[in-house]
């Protein structure tokens, strides 16, 4: 089965065939020339997902904090009418 990685380095999308692979396999970026285990750059795309998704909720409720804070000190003329 063909996979698809991405260079822990240069983040060059790659591909390759995982019954080639074994537990002392590397694999040769074409664009940087960095070698790498595939399951290093698997792994470091399952943990830089996980951090963008704690990034956004955070910010998302940050978001919703400050609202609620402004909305709090308007005087009740100026808050909006839900």
């Amino acid at each position: 089965m063909i996979v698809e990685s991405t260079c822990p380095k240069c983040r060059a999308k790659l591909q390759y065939d995982d019954k080639r692979v074994g537990p002392t396999t590397m694999i040769r970026c074409p664009a940087c020339k960095q070698t790498f285990h595939p399951l290093v750059s698997a792994k470091h795309q399952k943990v830089r997902g996980k951090i963008n998704a704690k990034i956004i909720g955070g910010i998302i409720l940050l978001g919703l904090i400050i609202l609620g804070f402004v909305i709090s000190n308007m005087s009740p003329e100026e808050r909006p009418h839900l």
